[in-house]
């Protein structure tokens, strides 16, 4: 049950559904081009970072996606799942994809990330130390660069761990780091289920999940909006407070976007106006 505080905090936070420009990023119009076919978000990045032009010396977000090709062949054969970003002087854009993606490429034919890389999950640590978590066929990768376009280094010890998931986002607080992560994959819907976290104190881990995988968010019951379940989410530590942004659906799979909060990063709370992103307001 919700304290009196918490229900104070809760009414006093508003979401304004914003209809538009949208989309603000569309799959390439070339066959051949990396991300032709299917892409989706995986979390935006703030950043001032500089260095690279005058543009870029200011405040800056960084959109990160995978995506996929419709021509195979230009690929190797390989048409799974890489990774890009997208850059923009302001939420609503206009977004520019980076000239040098794809930034994350499938590894070698035989390797534990030769199917599809996705789900990136970005952290600034630093003036200029960035952290990237992402799957690779499921398994929990680590790269790391110098600014928000890379070039990104993927970590030696790579996977970092083995948990076939897909990664919903990470955020640090006091040391500690916390990944949060749809586990098991297809466990409400095709696609879909709850979030488990995983802990630990270095970027690199050793990871340990929580509670023995126990869910820090399910789905609400069988009728609901979120019913079958969660896939990529936005996860950030503001104001001594964990905000998630998370992708819901119903079986079917035509996701809105709720909200929640916790004070803990485990105990987490609904927000009463779910779906605060609706997809039928959105034309």
């Amino acid at each position: 049950m919700k304290t009196p505080e918490q229900v104070r905090l809760e009414q006093g936070m508003r979401f304004i559904q914003i209809p538009g420009p949208n989309p603000i990023l569309r799959p390439a119009e070339e066959p051949e081009a990396w991300d032709s076919s299917i892409l989706e978000c995986c979390g935006v990045l703030r950043d001032g970072a500089s260095g690279w032009s005058d543009e870029d010396s200011a405040e800056t977000y960084y959109l990160y996606y995978h995506a996929r090709t419709r021509d195979a062949d230009s690929w190797g054969g390989r048409a799974g799942y890489r990774l890009g970003v997208a850059s923009a002087p302001h939420p609503l854009g206009p977004w520019t994809k980076h000239d040098g993606n794809p930034v994350i490429d499938l590894g070698d034919e035989g390797s534990w990330e030769d199917g599809w890389v996705a789900c990136a999950a970005v952290l600034k640590e630093g003036e200029d130390s960035y952290y990237m978590w992402y799957n690779g066929n499921g398994y929990i990768g680590l790269a790391t660069a110098t600014h928000p376009l890379g070039p990104w280094t993927k970590h030696p010890d790579n996977p970092v761990h083995e948990l076939y998931s897909y990664i919903s986002g990470v955020v640090q607080r006091d040391g500690k780091y916390y990944m949060y992560a749809e586990y098991p994959i297809g466990e409400n819907s095709p696609d879909q289920g709850p979030f488990v976290l995983l802990t630990a104190e270095r970027p690199e881990g050793p990871w340990t999940a929580h509670d023995g995988l126990r869910p820090v968010l399910a789905p609400d019951g069988w009728g609901t909006w979120e019913d079958g379940g969660y896939s990529e989410s936005g996860v950030l530590y503001h104001d001594d407070m964990f905000h998630m942004f998370y992708g819901a659906t119903k079986w079917h799979k035509l996701e809105s976007i709720g909200y929640a909060y916790s004070f803990d990063g485990v105990d987490w709370h609904k927000h009463h106006g779910n779906p605060v992103g609706d997809r039928h307001r959105d034309p």
